[in-house]
């Protein structure tokens, strides 16, 4: 389910803009920092809901999730991404997963983290994953679950939401660019110890 701040959200938002783009790898940052954004209702019903994660989804959660894998090339597993899961359901300070579901299961899944930066005020959220099953791709569950997001960033009162994308996924991007995020510039390091 969507929040009370998502249901009522007729009215101006506020969203965030900004722009990130790591030169060294190829990928992709999108943030996002304040601008005006109405939202419009919806006049359709939706063939899918969005909801909180639970312990009931883990199985298909992970499915979904070794698809992702694959694509990205992970090293991860469904394995580490059901400890990652479990961790995250049962702490929501670390993070949040939310799932897509239609009337035969789950068709989608968002997964954020919420680090501390003091150079954004605080708490911020790191969306670090957005997937939709094959048949469900071009429908608005990528979307949906990226507002989604966005509403408990808000109910959070998180000011800075930032998503990191893997060079070539033209999909997520659109997906992102439609929710207001812009691309940043910045550079992204890392180290594998």
């Amino acid at each position: 389910m969507l929040s009370a701040g998502f249901l009522k959200g007729q009215g101006m938002r506020s969203i965030r803009t900004g722009k990130h783009y790591n030169s060294g790898t190829g990928n992709s940052v999108f943030g996002f920092n304040v601008k005006a954004f109405k939202r419009m209702a919806s006049t359709s019903p939706s063939p899918f809901r969005i909801r909180m994660a639970t312990a009931g989804d883990m199985d298909k959660l992970c499915e979904l999730s070794a698809e992702l894998l694959t694509q990205i090339r992970a090293e991860g597993t469904a394995k580490d991404a059901r400890r990652v899961f479990e961790r995250i359901i049962k702490s929501s300070d670390l993070g949040t997963v939310l799932v897509a579901e239609n009337k035969t299961g789950l068709c989608g899944y968002a997964y954020a983290s919420f680090p501390w930066r003091s150079e954004f005020g605080g708490e911020i959220m790191d969306i670090i994953a957005v997937f939709t099953a094959d048949k469900w791709r071009g429908k608005g569950v990528g979307r949906s679950l990226v507002s989604a997001l966005l509403d408990v960033a808000r109910d959070r009162g998180i000011r800075r939401v930032r998503c990191e994308v893997h060079p070539g996924n033209a999909a997520v991007e659109r997906t992102l660019e439609a929710t207001g995020f812009d691309p940043e510039r910045r550079t992204v390091w890392a180290v594998r110890i």
